[in-house]
């Protein structure tokens, strides 16, 4: 089943999100409460991919959990390891036929493929399928 909508009671939770409804109205869609040392989303209904994706990362950003990688445009994944040399390194790609810009937010490096500097909140172009390996600076 892919449509439903539950009557959320708040009891301790907080509303999110309420349905647009005139009889669904009265009962909360989304809520959040504490759960022990953590919190919880609980969705009473089904939410659209732009929807989810707004919901948690609203969320996520309140939790102050999430970073710059995981803001990331959809083609571009990460990977991060150390070198060595005790360095950061971070491997960007660029899983797509379209050219993908994105904001570097990590501290400043060397992007060891293309030869250039980056310093935190430059501009990163990756063209289809290409690739930056930043070492971060010691």
């Amino acid at each position: 089943m892919q449509y439903w909508a539950e009557f959320l009671q708040l009891d301790s939770a907080t509303p999110l999100a309420w349905y647009d409804h005139p009889f669904f109205g009265r009962w909360p869609a989304i809520t959040s409460n504490q759960y022990g040392a953590g919190s919880v989303i609980y969705e009473g209904t089904y939410l659209s991919n732009v929807l989810q994706t707004q919901v948690l990362r609203s969320y996520l950003q309140d939790l102050k959990l999430l970073t710059g990688d995981q803001q990331l445009p959809p083609q571009i994944h990460v990977q991060t390891g150390v070198n060595g040399l005790h360095r950061v390194v971070r491997y960007y790609f660029n899983y797509s036929v379209v050219e993908v810009k994105f904001d570097y937010s990590h501290k400043g490096g060397m992007d060891l493929l293309h030869g250039q500097r980056v310093t935190t909140n430059d501009k990163v172009t990756l063209t289809p399928w290409d690739l930056a390996i930043i070492e971060e600076a010691p």
